[in-house]
């Protein structure tokens, strides 16, 4: 069954989303069977434009799959969603395995993990029986986290003033 609603899950039918493309040369009809991420978009565009790939961006160029029928290698890719102020969803997902992080409110926080090759629909938590993957995904997960705050402490000192920061902040759009 399908999901009613955007961005508010981490579950399949809401971040496995077609992405289609029109481009130049491109095969008409094609379908690229391995999953691609938004972050594909950029270096797309950029190869597309015939300009220099941009450094320090996350994603790959999508225009051997486009016009020649290369399939990117298969990856791993971080989910991300926001239920409500308290309650934040992180995900980890590859070829089989998807393991989702909840932090609920302050503090509390659960975990799920899927074998999506033999429960597609997502109904059980196997992680009791994988606890090595569950382990290596959580990990996987905290470290990308950590960096990710850094990176963005770093990217707001580079242009956010003190003042404009408490006015992000006091709207909601910064925590």
């Amino acid at each position: 069954g399908g999901v009613i609603g955007h961005g508010r899950t981490l579950y399949e039918p809401a971040v496995r989303i077609p992405l289609i493309w029109s481009v130049p040369g491109g095969r008409r009809g094609a379908r690229v069977g391995t999953p691609v991420s938004l972050l594909d978009v950029l270096p797309t565009l950029l190869e597309l434009a015939g300009a220099e790939p941009a450094s320090g961006v996350d994603g790959l160029s999508l225009v051997p799959a486009l016009r020649e029928g290369r399939e990117p290698a298969p990856r791993s890719f971080i989910l991300e969603t926001e239920r409500h102020p308290d309650s934040v969803w992180v995900g980890l997902v590859d070829e089989q395995w998807k393991y989702m992080l909840s932090t609920l409110a302050p503090g509390r926080t659960g975990s799920l993990l899927v074998n999506l090759a033999v429960d597609p629909g997502e109904t059980r938590d196997c992680k009791a029986e994988h606890t090595e993957i569950a382990g290596q995904m959580h990990q996987s997960l905290e470290a990308w986290s950590g960096a990710r705050e850094a990176r963005q402490a770093q990217r707001r000192s580079t242009w956010l003033d003190p003042k404009r920061e408490q006015e992000l902040r006091s709207l909601g759009y910064l925590k």
